[in-house]
C-alpha cells in the first residue's frame, strides 16, 4: 500500500531538481524567495468508547499502488487514491506476546517516581491492545555519550527515540553506516497509517532525507503548533513594580526590568541564562538578526539563511553586538556567575521560584507547575514577547516553523529482527485509535469527554491529587512526548489563562512570512553529513567555550576578530557549504 510518492516518481523529481539547479547556475533560473520553514482510549480498539465523538468513517477500500498514469485523468485518479484513509487498525498486532526494545531519554523528574515505564498505565494499555511488550532502555543523563556507547557496542535497541540527534552526521549517516534502517519499503508494507499521514506533499518533503530515503518516523500534529517555549517573567514582581508585561518589548525594556529585579527584588540571577549563552529557539539573538544556539542537540541552531544564502551566526558582527550586551549584563550582576551550571531544558521550580530569578526561558506547559510548587509565597508568572531593537519590529527567527511535523522522531535499528511487529507497533500511534491513546492515555483514568464530546484530561493529570505537576503526572500515567499523530492542543484544558496566552504572545514578534531558520526539510546529503560531522564538532566546542569567555570577560571582546579567524581556519566555510547545499536542494524542490 503506497500512499506517498513512489521511488520511481522520487527519482524523477530528484532528476528535475538537479536539472533546475544546473539551469539556475547557468543563469536560466530565477532566484527563489525564501519560504517559511515547513518543519518541527478507549478500552477496546475496535469499538468506540462510550460518549466518544464519532470519527469520520474510513474509506471502505484501502489505496493500492497504481501504475504511472498515462494521462491527466489517470493522474487525478491516482492522486485521489493516494489520499484515501487506511482501513481500521487490526489488533492485536501479534497472536503471541512479542518483546521489542525501546531506547529513550527519561526525564530525571520522572525517574524519581517510576522504576520503569512498564508501570505506566497507558503503556500497560498499549501492551494489552497490541500484545507487544516493551523492554525500555532508559537513560536519564549523559544521553549523547550513552547513545554513542550503545552504537559502539553494536547492540542496538529496536527503536531509538531521538537517535538522529545524537548520531554524528544525523539519520542519513546512521542509515549509511548500517545503524538505522531505511524505512521507505517498511512504510509501504507495514505502516499504512503513517503513510497516509505523510501523503500530503508538503509533509512528505519534510520527512525525507536529502537522498530521498526515510531514516526517521516523526511526530505529526493535527494542526501547526504555536511556540511552546519562550521568555517567562515573575508577574508578581512586575505587579509590585507597576510594570505591565505588555510594555516589555525592546532590549532596553528588558534591561530596565532586569535591573529593577536585581535592585528592588534582590534577584541574584535576574536572567536565568542557559549554558550556551543563547536561549533555545534563538530567543534574545533573534532581534540582532542572527542564530547562535550552539547546543549539541540542535544541528542547525547556529545557522540561518537569508534569501536562500546560509550563514553561521556566531561569527557575524551582529553576534559581537549581542555578546557586548550580554557581557554588560553579566558585569552588572544581572546574570549569575554560575550560569554555566544551569540547564536550558530542565528548569525546575527551585531554579526560578526561590527569589533569585525574574526572567527565564521554558515551556508554557510548565508555568502552572512552577506556580503550584513555588518556594516564594505569591509567586506568579506571565509570558512576554521576545526582545526587539525597536518597538514594532518583527524578528525573523523564533521557536516556530508553521509545520505539523515536529522534530521529535524515532528510528528503527538496521539489525531489527522482527521488523513487521516493530513497524506495526509504531504505526498504531498514527491510527485514530492510537492517536487518542498517545495524546490522552486511558479513558476513565487519564481522560474523559467533556459536554461537547471532546477528550480532556482528568484531574489525575490536570489537578493531581498528590500535588504532581501536569507534565510529571502526564509522564507517570499517560505519554507526554510520544512519537505519533497527536492532538497538539491536548494540554489546553489544564492550562491557566497565562499559559494559554503564552503561544500568542511569543508569536506576536515573529515574522512568519520571512523566517530565516534553516527549513527542517533541508537535510544534509550523506557526503555532506560526513564532512560536517568531521569538521563541526571541534568548531562547536571552540565556539561554545569562547561564548562563555566573552560573556564572563575571561576573554576580551577586542579579540572577537581573532576568534572569528580561528573558526575560519577550522574550515567553518565547509560546514556552511554543507548547509547551503541542503537549502539549495530544498529550494529547488519548491
Amino acid at each position: 500500500m503506497k500512499m506517498y510518492p513512489s521511488r520511481r516518481l522520487l527519482a524523477l523529481a530528484l532528476c528535475l531538481m538537479l536539472l533546475c539547479s544546473m539551469l539556475s547556475a547557468c543563469g536560466f533560473g530565477q532566484s527563489a524567495e525564501t519560504p517559511a520553514p515547513e518543519a518541527s482510549v478507549e478500552a477496546s480498539a475496535s469499538e468506540p468508547a462510550a460518549g466518544a465523538p464519532e470519527a469520520d468513517a474510513p474509506e471502505a477500500d484501502a489505496p493500492v499502488e497504481a501504475e504511472q498514469p498515462a494521462d491527466a485523468e489517470a493522474s487525478d485518479a491516482a492522486a485521489a487514491d493516494a489520499t484515501e484513509a487506511p482501513d481500521a487498525f487490526q489488533l492485536p498486532i501479534c497472536e503471541e506476546t512479542e518483546t521489542i526494545s525501546y531506547w529513550f531519554e527519561m526525564s530525571p523528574m520522572v525517574a524519581n517516581y517510576l522504576n520503569t515505564m512498564n508501570d505506566n498505565i497507558t503503556y500497560q494499555l498499549l501492551e494489552e491492545l497490541t500484545n507487544v511488550h516493551l523492554d525500555f532502555w532508559a537513560v536519564t543523563d549523559e544521553t549523547d555519550q550513552k547513545f554513542n556507547l550503545m552504537v559502539a557496542s553494536g547492540d542496538y535497541a529496536d527503536i531509538m527515540v531521538w537517535g538522529s540527534r545524537y548520531y554524528a552526521g544525523g539519520a542519513i549517516k546512521a542509515v549509511e553506516d548500517g545503524v538505522f534502517m531505511e524505512l521507505t519499503d517498511v512504510i509501504d508494507e507495514y505502516m499504512p497509517n503513517y503513510a497516509y499521514r505523510i501523503s500530503d506533499p508538503d509533509v512528505y518533503g519534510q520527512v525525507l532525507m536529502s537522498d530521498g530515503n526515510i531514516g526517521e518516523i516523526f511526530t505529526l500534529n493535527r494542526n501547526p503548533m504555536k511556540p511552546g517555549t519562550g521568555p517567562i517573567v515573575r508577574k508578581d514582581w512586575l505587579d509590585d513594580l507597576g510594570i505591565d508585561s505588555k510594555d516589555i518589548v525592546t532590549y532596553d525594556d528588558y534591561h530596565e526590568m532586569l535591573t529593577l529585579f536585581k535592585n528592588e527584588k534582590g534577584a541574584t540571577s535576574a536572567l536565568f541564562l542557559g549554558p550556551n549563552g543563547v536561549p533555545s529557539g534563538n530567543y534574545l539573538t533573534a532581534g540582532y538578526g542572527v542564530a547562535a544556539y550552539t547546543d549539541v542537540t540542535s544541528s542547525t541552531g547556529a545557522y540561518y539563511q537569508d534569501n536562500g544564502v546560509v550563514a553561521y551566526g556566531p561569527i557575524q558582527p551582529a553576534f559581537k553586538d549581542y555578546l557586548i550586551m550580554m557581557h554588560s549584563w553579566y558585569d552588572e550582576g544581572l546574570i549569575s556567575p554560575d550560569y554555566l551550571n544551569n540547564s536550558d531544558i530542565q528548569v525546575s521550580a527551585g531554579d526560578v521560584t526561590d527569589g533569585s530569578t525574574g526572567l527565564w526561558y521554558h515551556m508554557s506547559q510548565i508555568m502552572s507547575e512552577h506556580v503550584a510548587s513555588a518556594i516564594d509565597e505569591g509567586f506568579d508568572s506571565v509570558a512576554i514577547q521576545d526582545a526587539v531593537m525597536n518597538e514594532g519590529d518583527l524578528n525573523r527567527l523564533g521557536n516556530y516553523s508553521g509545520s505539523t511535523v515536529e522534530s521529535n522522531s524515532l528510528s528503527i535499528s538496521a539489525t531489527c529482527e522482527n521488523i513487521e511487529t516493530v513497524a506495526k507497533w509504531v504505526d498504531f500511534a498514527f491510527s485514530e485509535e492510537g492517536s487518542l491513546i498517545y495524546s490522552y492515555g486511558v479513558e476513565g483514568e487519564t481522560f474523559e469527554y467533556d459536554g461537547s464530546g471532546n477528550p480532556v484530561f482528568t484531574d489525575l493529570i490536570g489537578n493531581n491529587p498528590d500535588g504532581l505537576g501536569t507534565i510529571v503526572a502526564c509522564n507517570l500515567y499517560a505519554i507526554q512526548t510520544g512519537i505519533g499523530y497527536l492532538y497538539e492542543d491536548r494540554f489546553n484544558s489544564t492550562y491557566p489563562a497565562s499559559a494559554l496566552e503564552a503561544g500568542d504572545i511569543w508569536m506576536s514578534t515573529i515574522d512568519v512570512d520571512n523566517l530565516m531558520s534553516i527549513p527542517a526539510a533541508a537535510q544534509l546529503s550523506a557526503l555532506d553529513a560526513e564532512i560536517y560531522a568531521e569538521k563541526y564538532s571541534n568548531i562547536q566546542t571552540y565556539v561554545s567555550e569562547n561564548i562563555a569567555k566573552f560573556i564572563t570577560g575571561a576573554r576580551s571582546l577586542d579579540e572577537f576578530d581573532a576568534y572569528v579567524a580561528d573558526i575560519e581556519a577550522m574550515d567553518i566555510a565547509a560546514c556552511v557549504e554543507c548547509w547551503q547545499n541542503a537549502v539549495d536542494t530544498y529550494l529547488a524542490a519548491q
